[in-house]
């Protein structure tokens, strides 16, 4: 036989838990936390991560930006380097490419294929589509042309292309002048 005030007890417990699971929101995406500015959810940087792949895809020489994880730079400079007008107008552009996409397109950019993905990103970046909505349009087009730049600068200064891409040399030694390139040799242009 149990006592009174146990039964009470895991009485008052169970009633407590029933009325908090319902408050409970487990459909909500969590936000990233290495991106406080951002607000940025794991769905979020997939998309993103999809759009980098797209600007530079992978092939069978070289590897893309989604290899790469170029996203991550894509986002510490857009949290860390952009003003809070700026990451609002990239956020709305990155939330609403979905939408603007399968409105224009048909579908989704996250299910389109490759092909797809790059036909439609260079008609937003172009200026060759029109939405219903001009301010998303414009955001977008931010958006989109922020994401190109930045996947580009973060390619172009990875740990891949430096090292085996475009040999990085410290001190390069002494001028050579005029010199010539020997086809499948790696030269660093920035040297």
């Amino acid at each position: 036989m149990m006592e009174r005030r146990q039964v009470l007890k895991e009485l008052a417990i169970l009633t407590g838990g029933i009325f908090l699971v319902p408050s409970c929101d487990f459909s909500k995406e969590d936000i990233l936390k290495a991106y406080k500015n951002l607000k940025i959810t794991e769905s979020d940087k997939q998309l993103l991560d999809k759009i980098c792949g797209v600007i530079i895809p992978s092939g069978s020489v070289v590897k893309g930006a989604d290899d790469l994880a170029v996203v991550d730079f894509v986002l510490v400079m857009t949290n860390d380097c952009y003003e809070e007008k700026t990451q609002h107008t990239f956020l709305h552009g990155l939330r609403s490419i979905e939408a603007i996409s399968k409105e224009l397109t048909g579908k989704k950019l996250s299910n389109q294929s490759q092909d797809e993905s790059v036909d439609f990103i260079q008609s937003v970046i172009g200026g060759k589509v029109k939405g219903a909505d001009e301010q998303g349009m414009r955001d977008l087009t931010y958006f989109l042309n922020t994401t190109k730049v930045l996947t580009i600068e973060g390619f172009m200064t990875s740990e891949y292309v430096m090292t085996e891409i475009m040999p990085y040399e410290l001190v390069p030694g002494s001028f050579k002048g005029k010199v010539k390139i020997q086809e499948g040799e790696k030269v660093n242009i920035y040297g």
